[in-house]
């Protein structure tokens, strides 16, 4: 097994490392893993993009290449705590400052830019032209990639709300829908781990995330999802 995860990538990016492990390991079967934002952060300009992604405006192919790495960055790497802070926990120091001088009562509530509370707004019934024009758009790009590697199998691994489906779904909601109903659509196999978070939380009152600040899955969360893989692998 070759694990090839890598922060602050997307979907199109996950396609190169199949066509990597295929013909530097000659590897017959591919576990990916996505967060329900992934068809979106393959736009380029989405901070999320290591190399192949699609114009935000166009929807045309392009690569888009990182920036090389600053002197303290490259130091930092080299730091398990600063990787941790920086990249797992997204700590920004002008953030820090800011926070630290600004006063906030927890009776205030939050402002838009216009100074107004902000309000909720019904959820909507749909996904939206536009949600569903970037999914096609970055998958059909995704399995046009891969097809050279489509004689192995594939299985998607779709991360969600960490308590089940959302009661009143939002648009984020109903683009990871509209994403796994794409994927299927391609003969692959996908588990949507949102149902099995569900069992897990009807049953047990455990987190699966490291902590408020981390969403990222603990043990046990991983375990969880692991044991799809694991399962679909014996099959």
């Amino acid at each position: 097994m070759f694990g090839l995860g890598s922060p602050g990538t997307a979907l199109l990016d996950y396609a190169q490392r199949a066509r990597l492990a295929s013909e530097q390991f000659q590897v017959k079967k591919y576990v990916i893993w996505l967060e329900a934002g992934d068809a979106r952060q393959a736009l380029c300009g989405s901070g999320n993009v290591h190399s192949r992604c699609l114009d935000p405006r166009t929807l045309k192919p392009r690569v888009e290449r990182m920036p090389d790495p600053s002197t303290l960055k490259k130091i930092a790497r080299h730091s398990a705590m600063a990787q941790y802070f920086f990249g797992q926990l997204k700590l920004s120091p002008a953030r820090l400052v800011a926070a630290v001088w600004t006063r906030r009562t927890p009776e205030e509530p939050a402002k838009g830019e216009a100074g107004a509370a902000v309000r909720v707004t019904a959820a909507p019934l749909s996904v939206s032209k536009r949600s569903r024009e970037v999914v096609d758009a970055v998958v059909a790009r995704y399995f046009d990639d891969v097809e050279p590697f489509l004689g192995g199998r594939f299985l998607f691994v779709v991360d969600g709300r960490r308590d089940g489906p959302a009661v009143v779904p939002d648009a984020k909601d109903l683009e990871r829908k509209y994403l796994i109903e794409r994927l299927r659509s391609h003969g692959v196999d996908v588990v949507d781990m949102e149902p099995i978070y569900a069992e897990h939380a009807a049953r047990s009152r455990l987190s699966l995330e490291v902590g408020p600040y981390d969403r990222h899955l603990n043990g046990l969360g991983v375990r969880l999802a692991m044991t799809q893989v694991a399962e679909w692998v014996r099959r």
